[in-house]
């Protein structure tokens, strides 16, 4: 499977199952939380033809983390646009990363709002896994 962003840079999985993300010069490994800003720009496609276009197998919650880790409330809103969606099996981080927002008054009123009622109506629930991980959205 392969995707080429806005960018130009290419998103695949190489022989051994291992993301990356890769441009004219350069390439790198999408395995660690602080890997996903490098692919943060996917949040700008709705999240079912991102899931058509990489699988089930990639890990849509280190792309969200990243939004919502961007300080920039455009990215945030489009991570929390793919959490309404339904578009991610639930993951810890992201709900310990919501309520840290939340509660540090770092996220615009509107923005706040969808982070509380995700967490409210449960679209935001407890599963097994790790942060980042693959897996099947509810």
């Amino acid at each position: 499977m392969e995707c080429i962003l806005q960018n130009g840079l290419k998103l695949s999985r190489d022989v051994n199952g291992e993301w990356r993300i890769a441009g004219a010069s350069q390439s790198f490994y999408l395995k660690e939380a602080e890997d996903f800003w490098r692919v943060v720009s996917l949040l700008e496609i709705p999240y079912k033809k991102a899931r058509s276009l990489l699988g089930d197998e990639f890990a849509y919650p280190g792309v969200i983390l990243a939004g919502l880790d961007s300080k920039s409330e455009y990215w945030i809103g489009l991570a929390l646009s793919w959490v309404g969606q339904g578009g991610f099996y639930a993951d810890r981080a992201v709900v310990i990363k919501l309520r840290e927002l939340i509660e540090a008054d770092q996220l615009s009123q509107v923005d706040r709002s969808s982070a509380k009622s995700f967490i409210s109506k449960g679209v935001i629930k407890k599963s097994p896994g790790t942060a980042g991980g693959g897996g099947t959205p509810p």
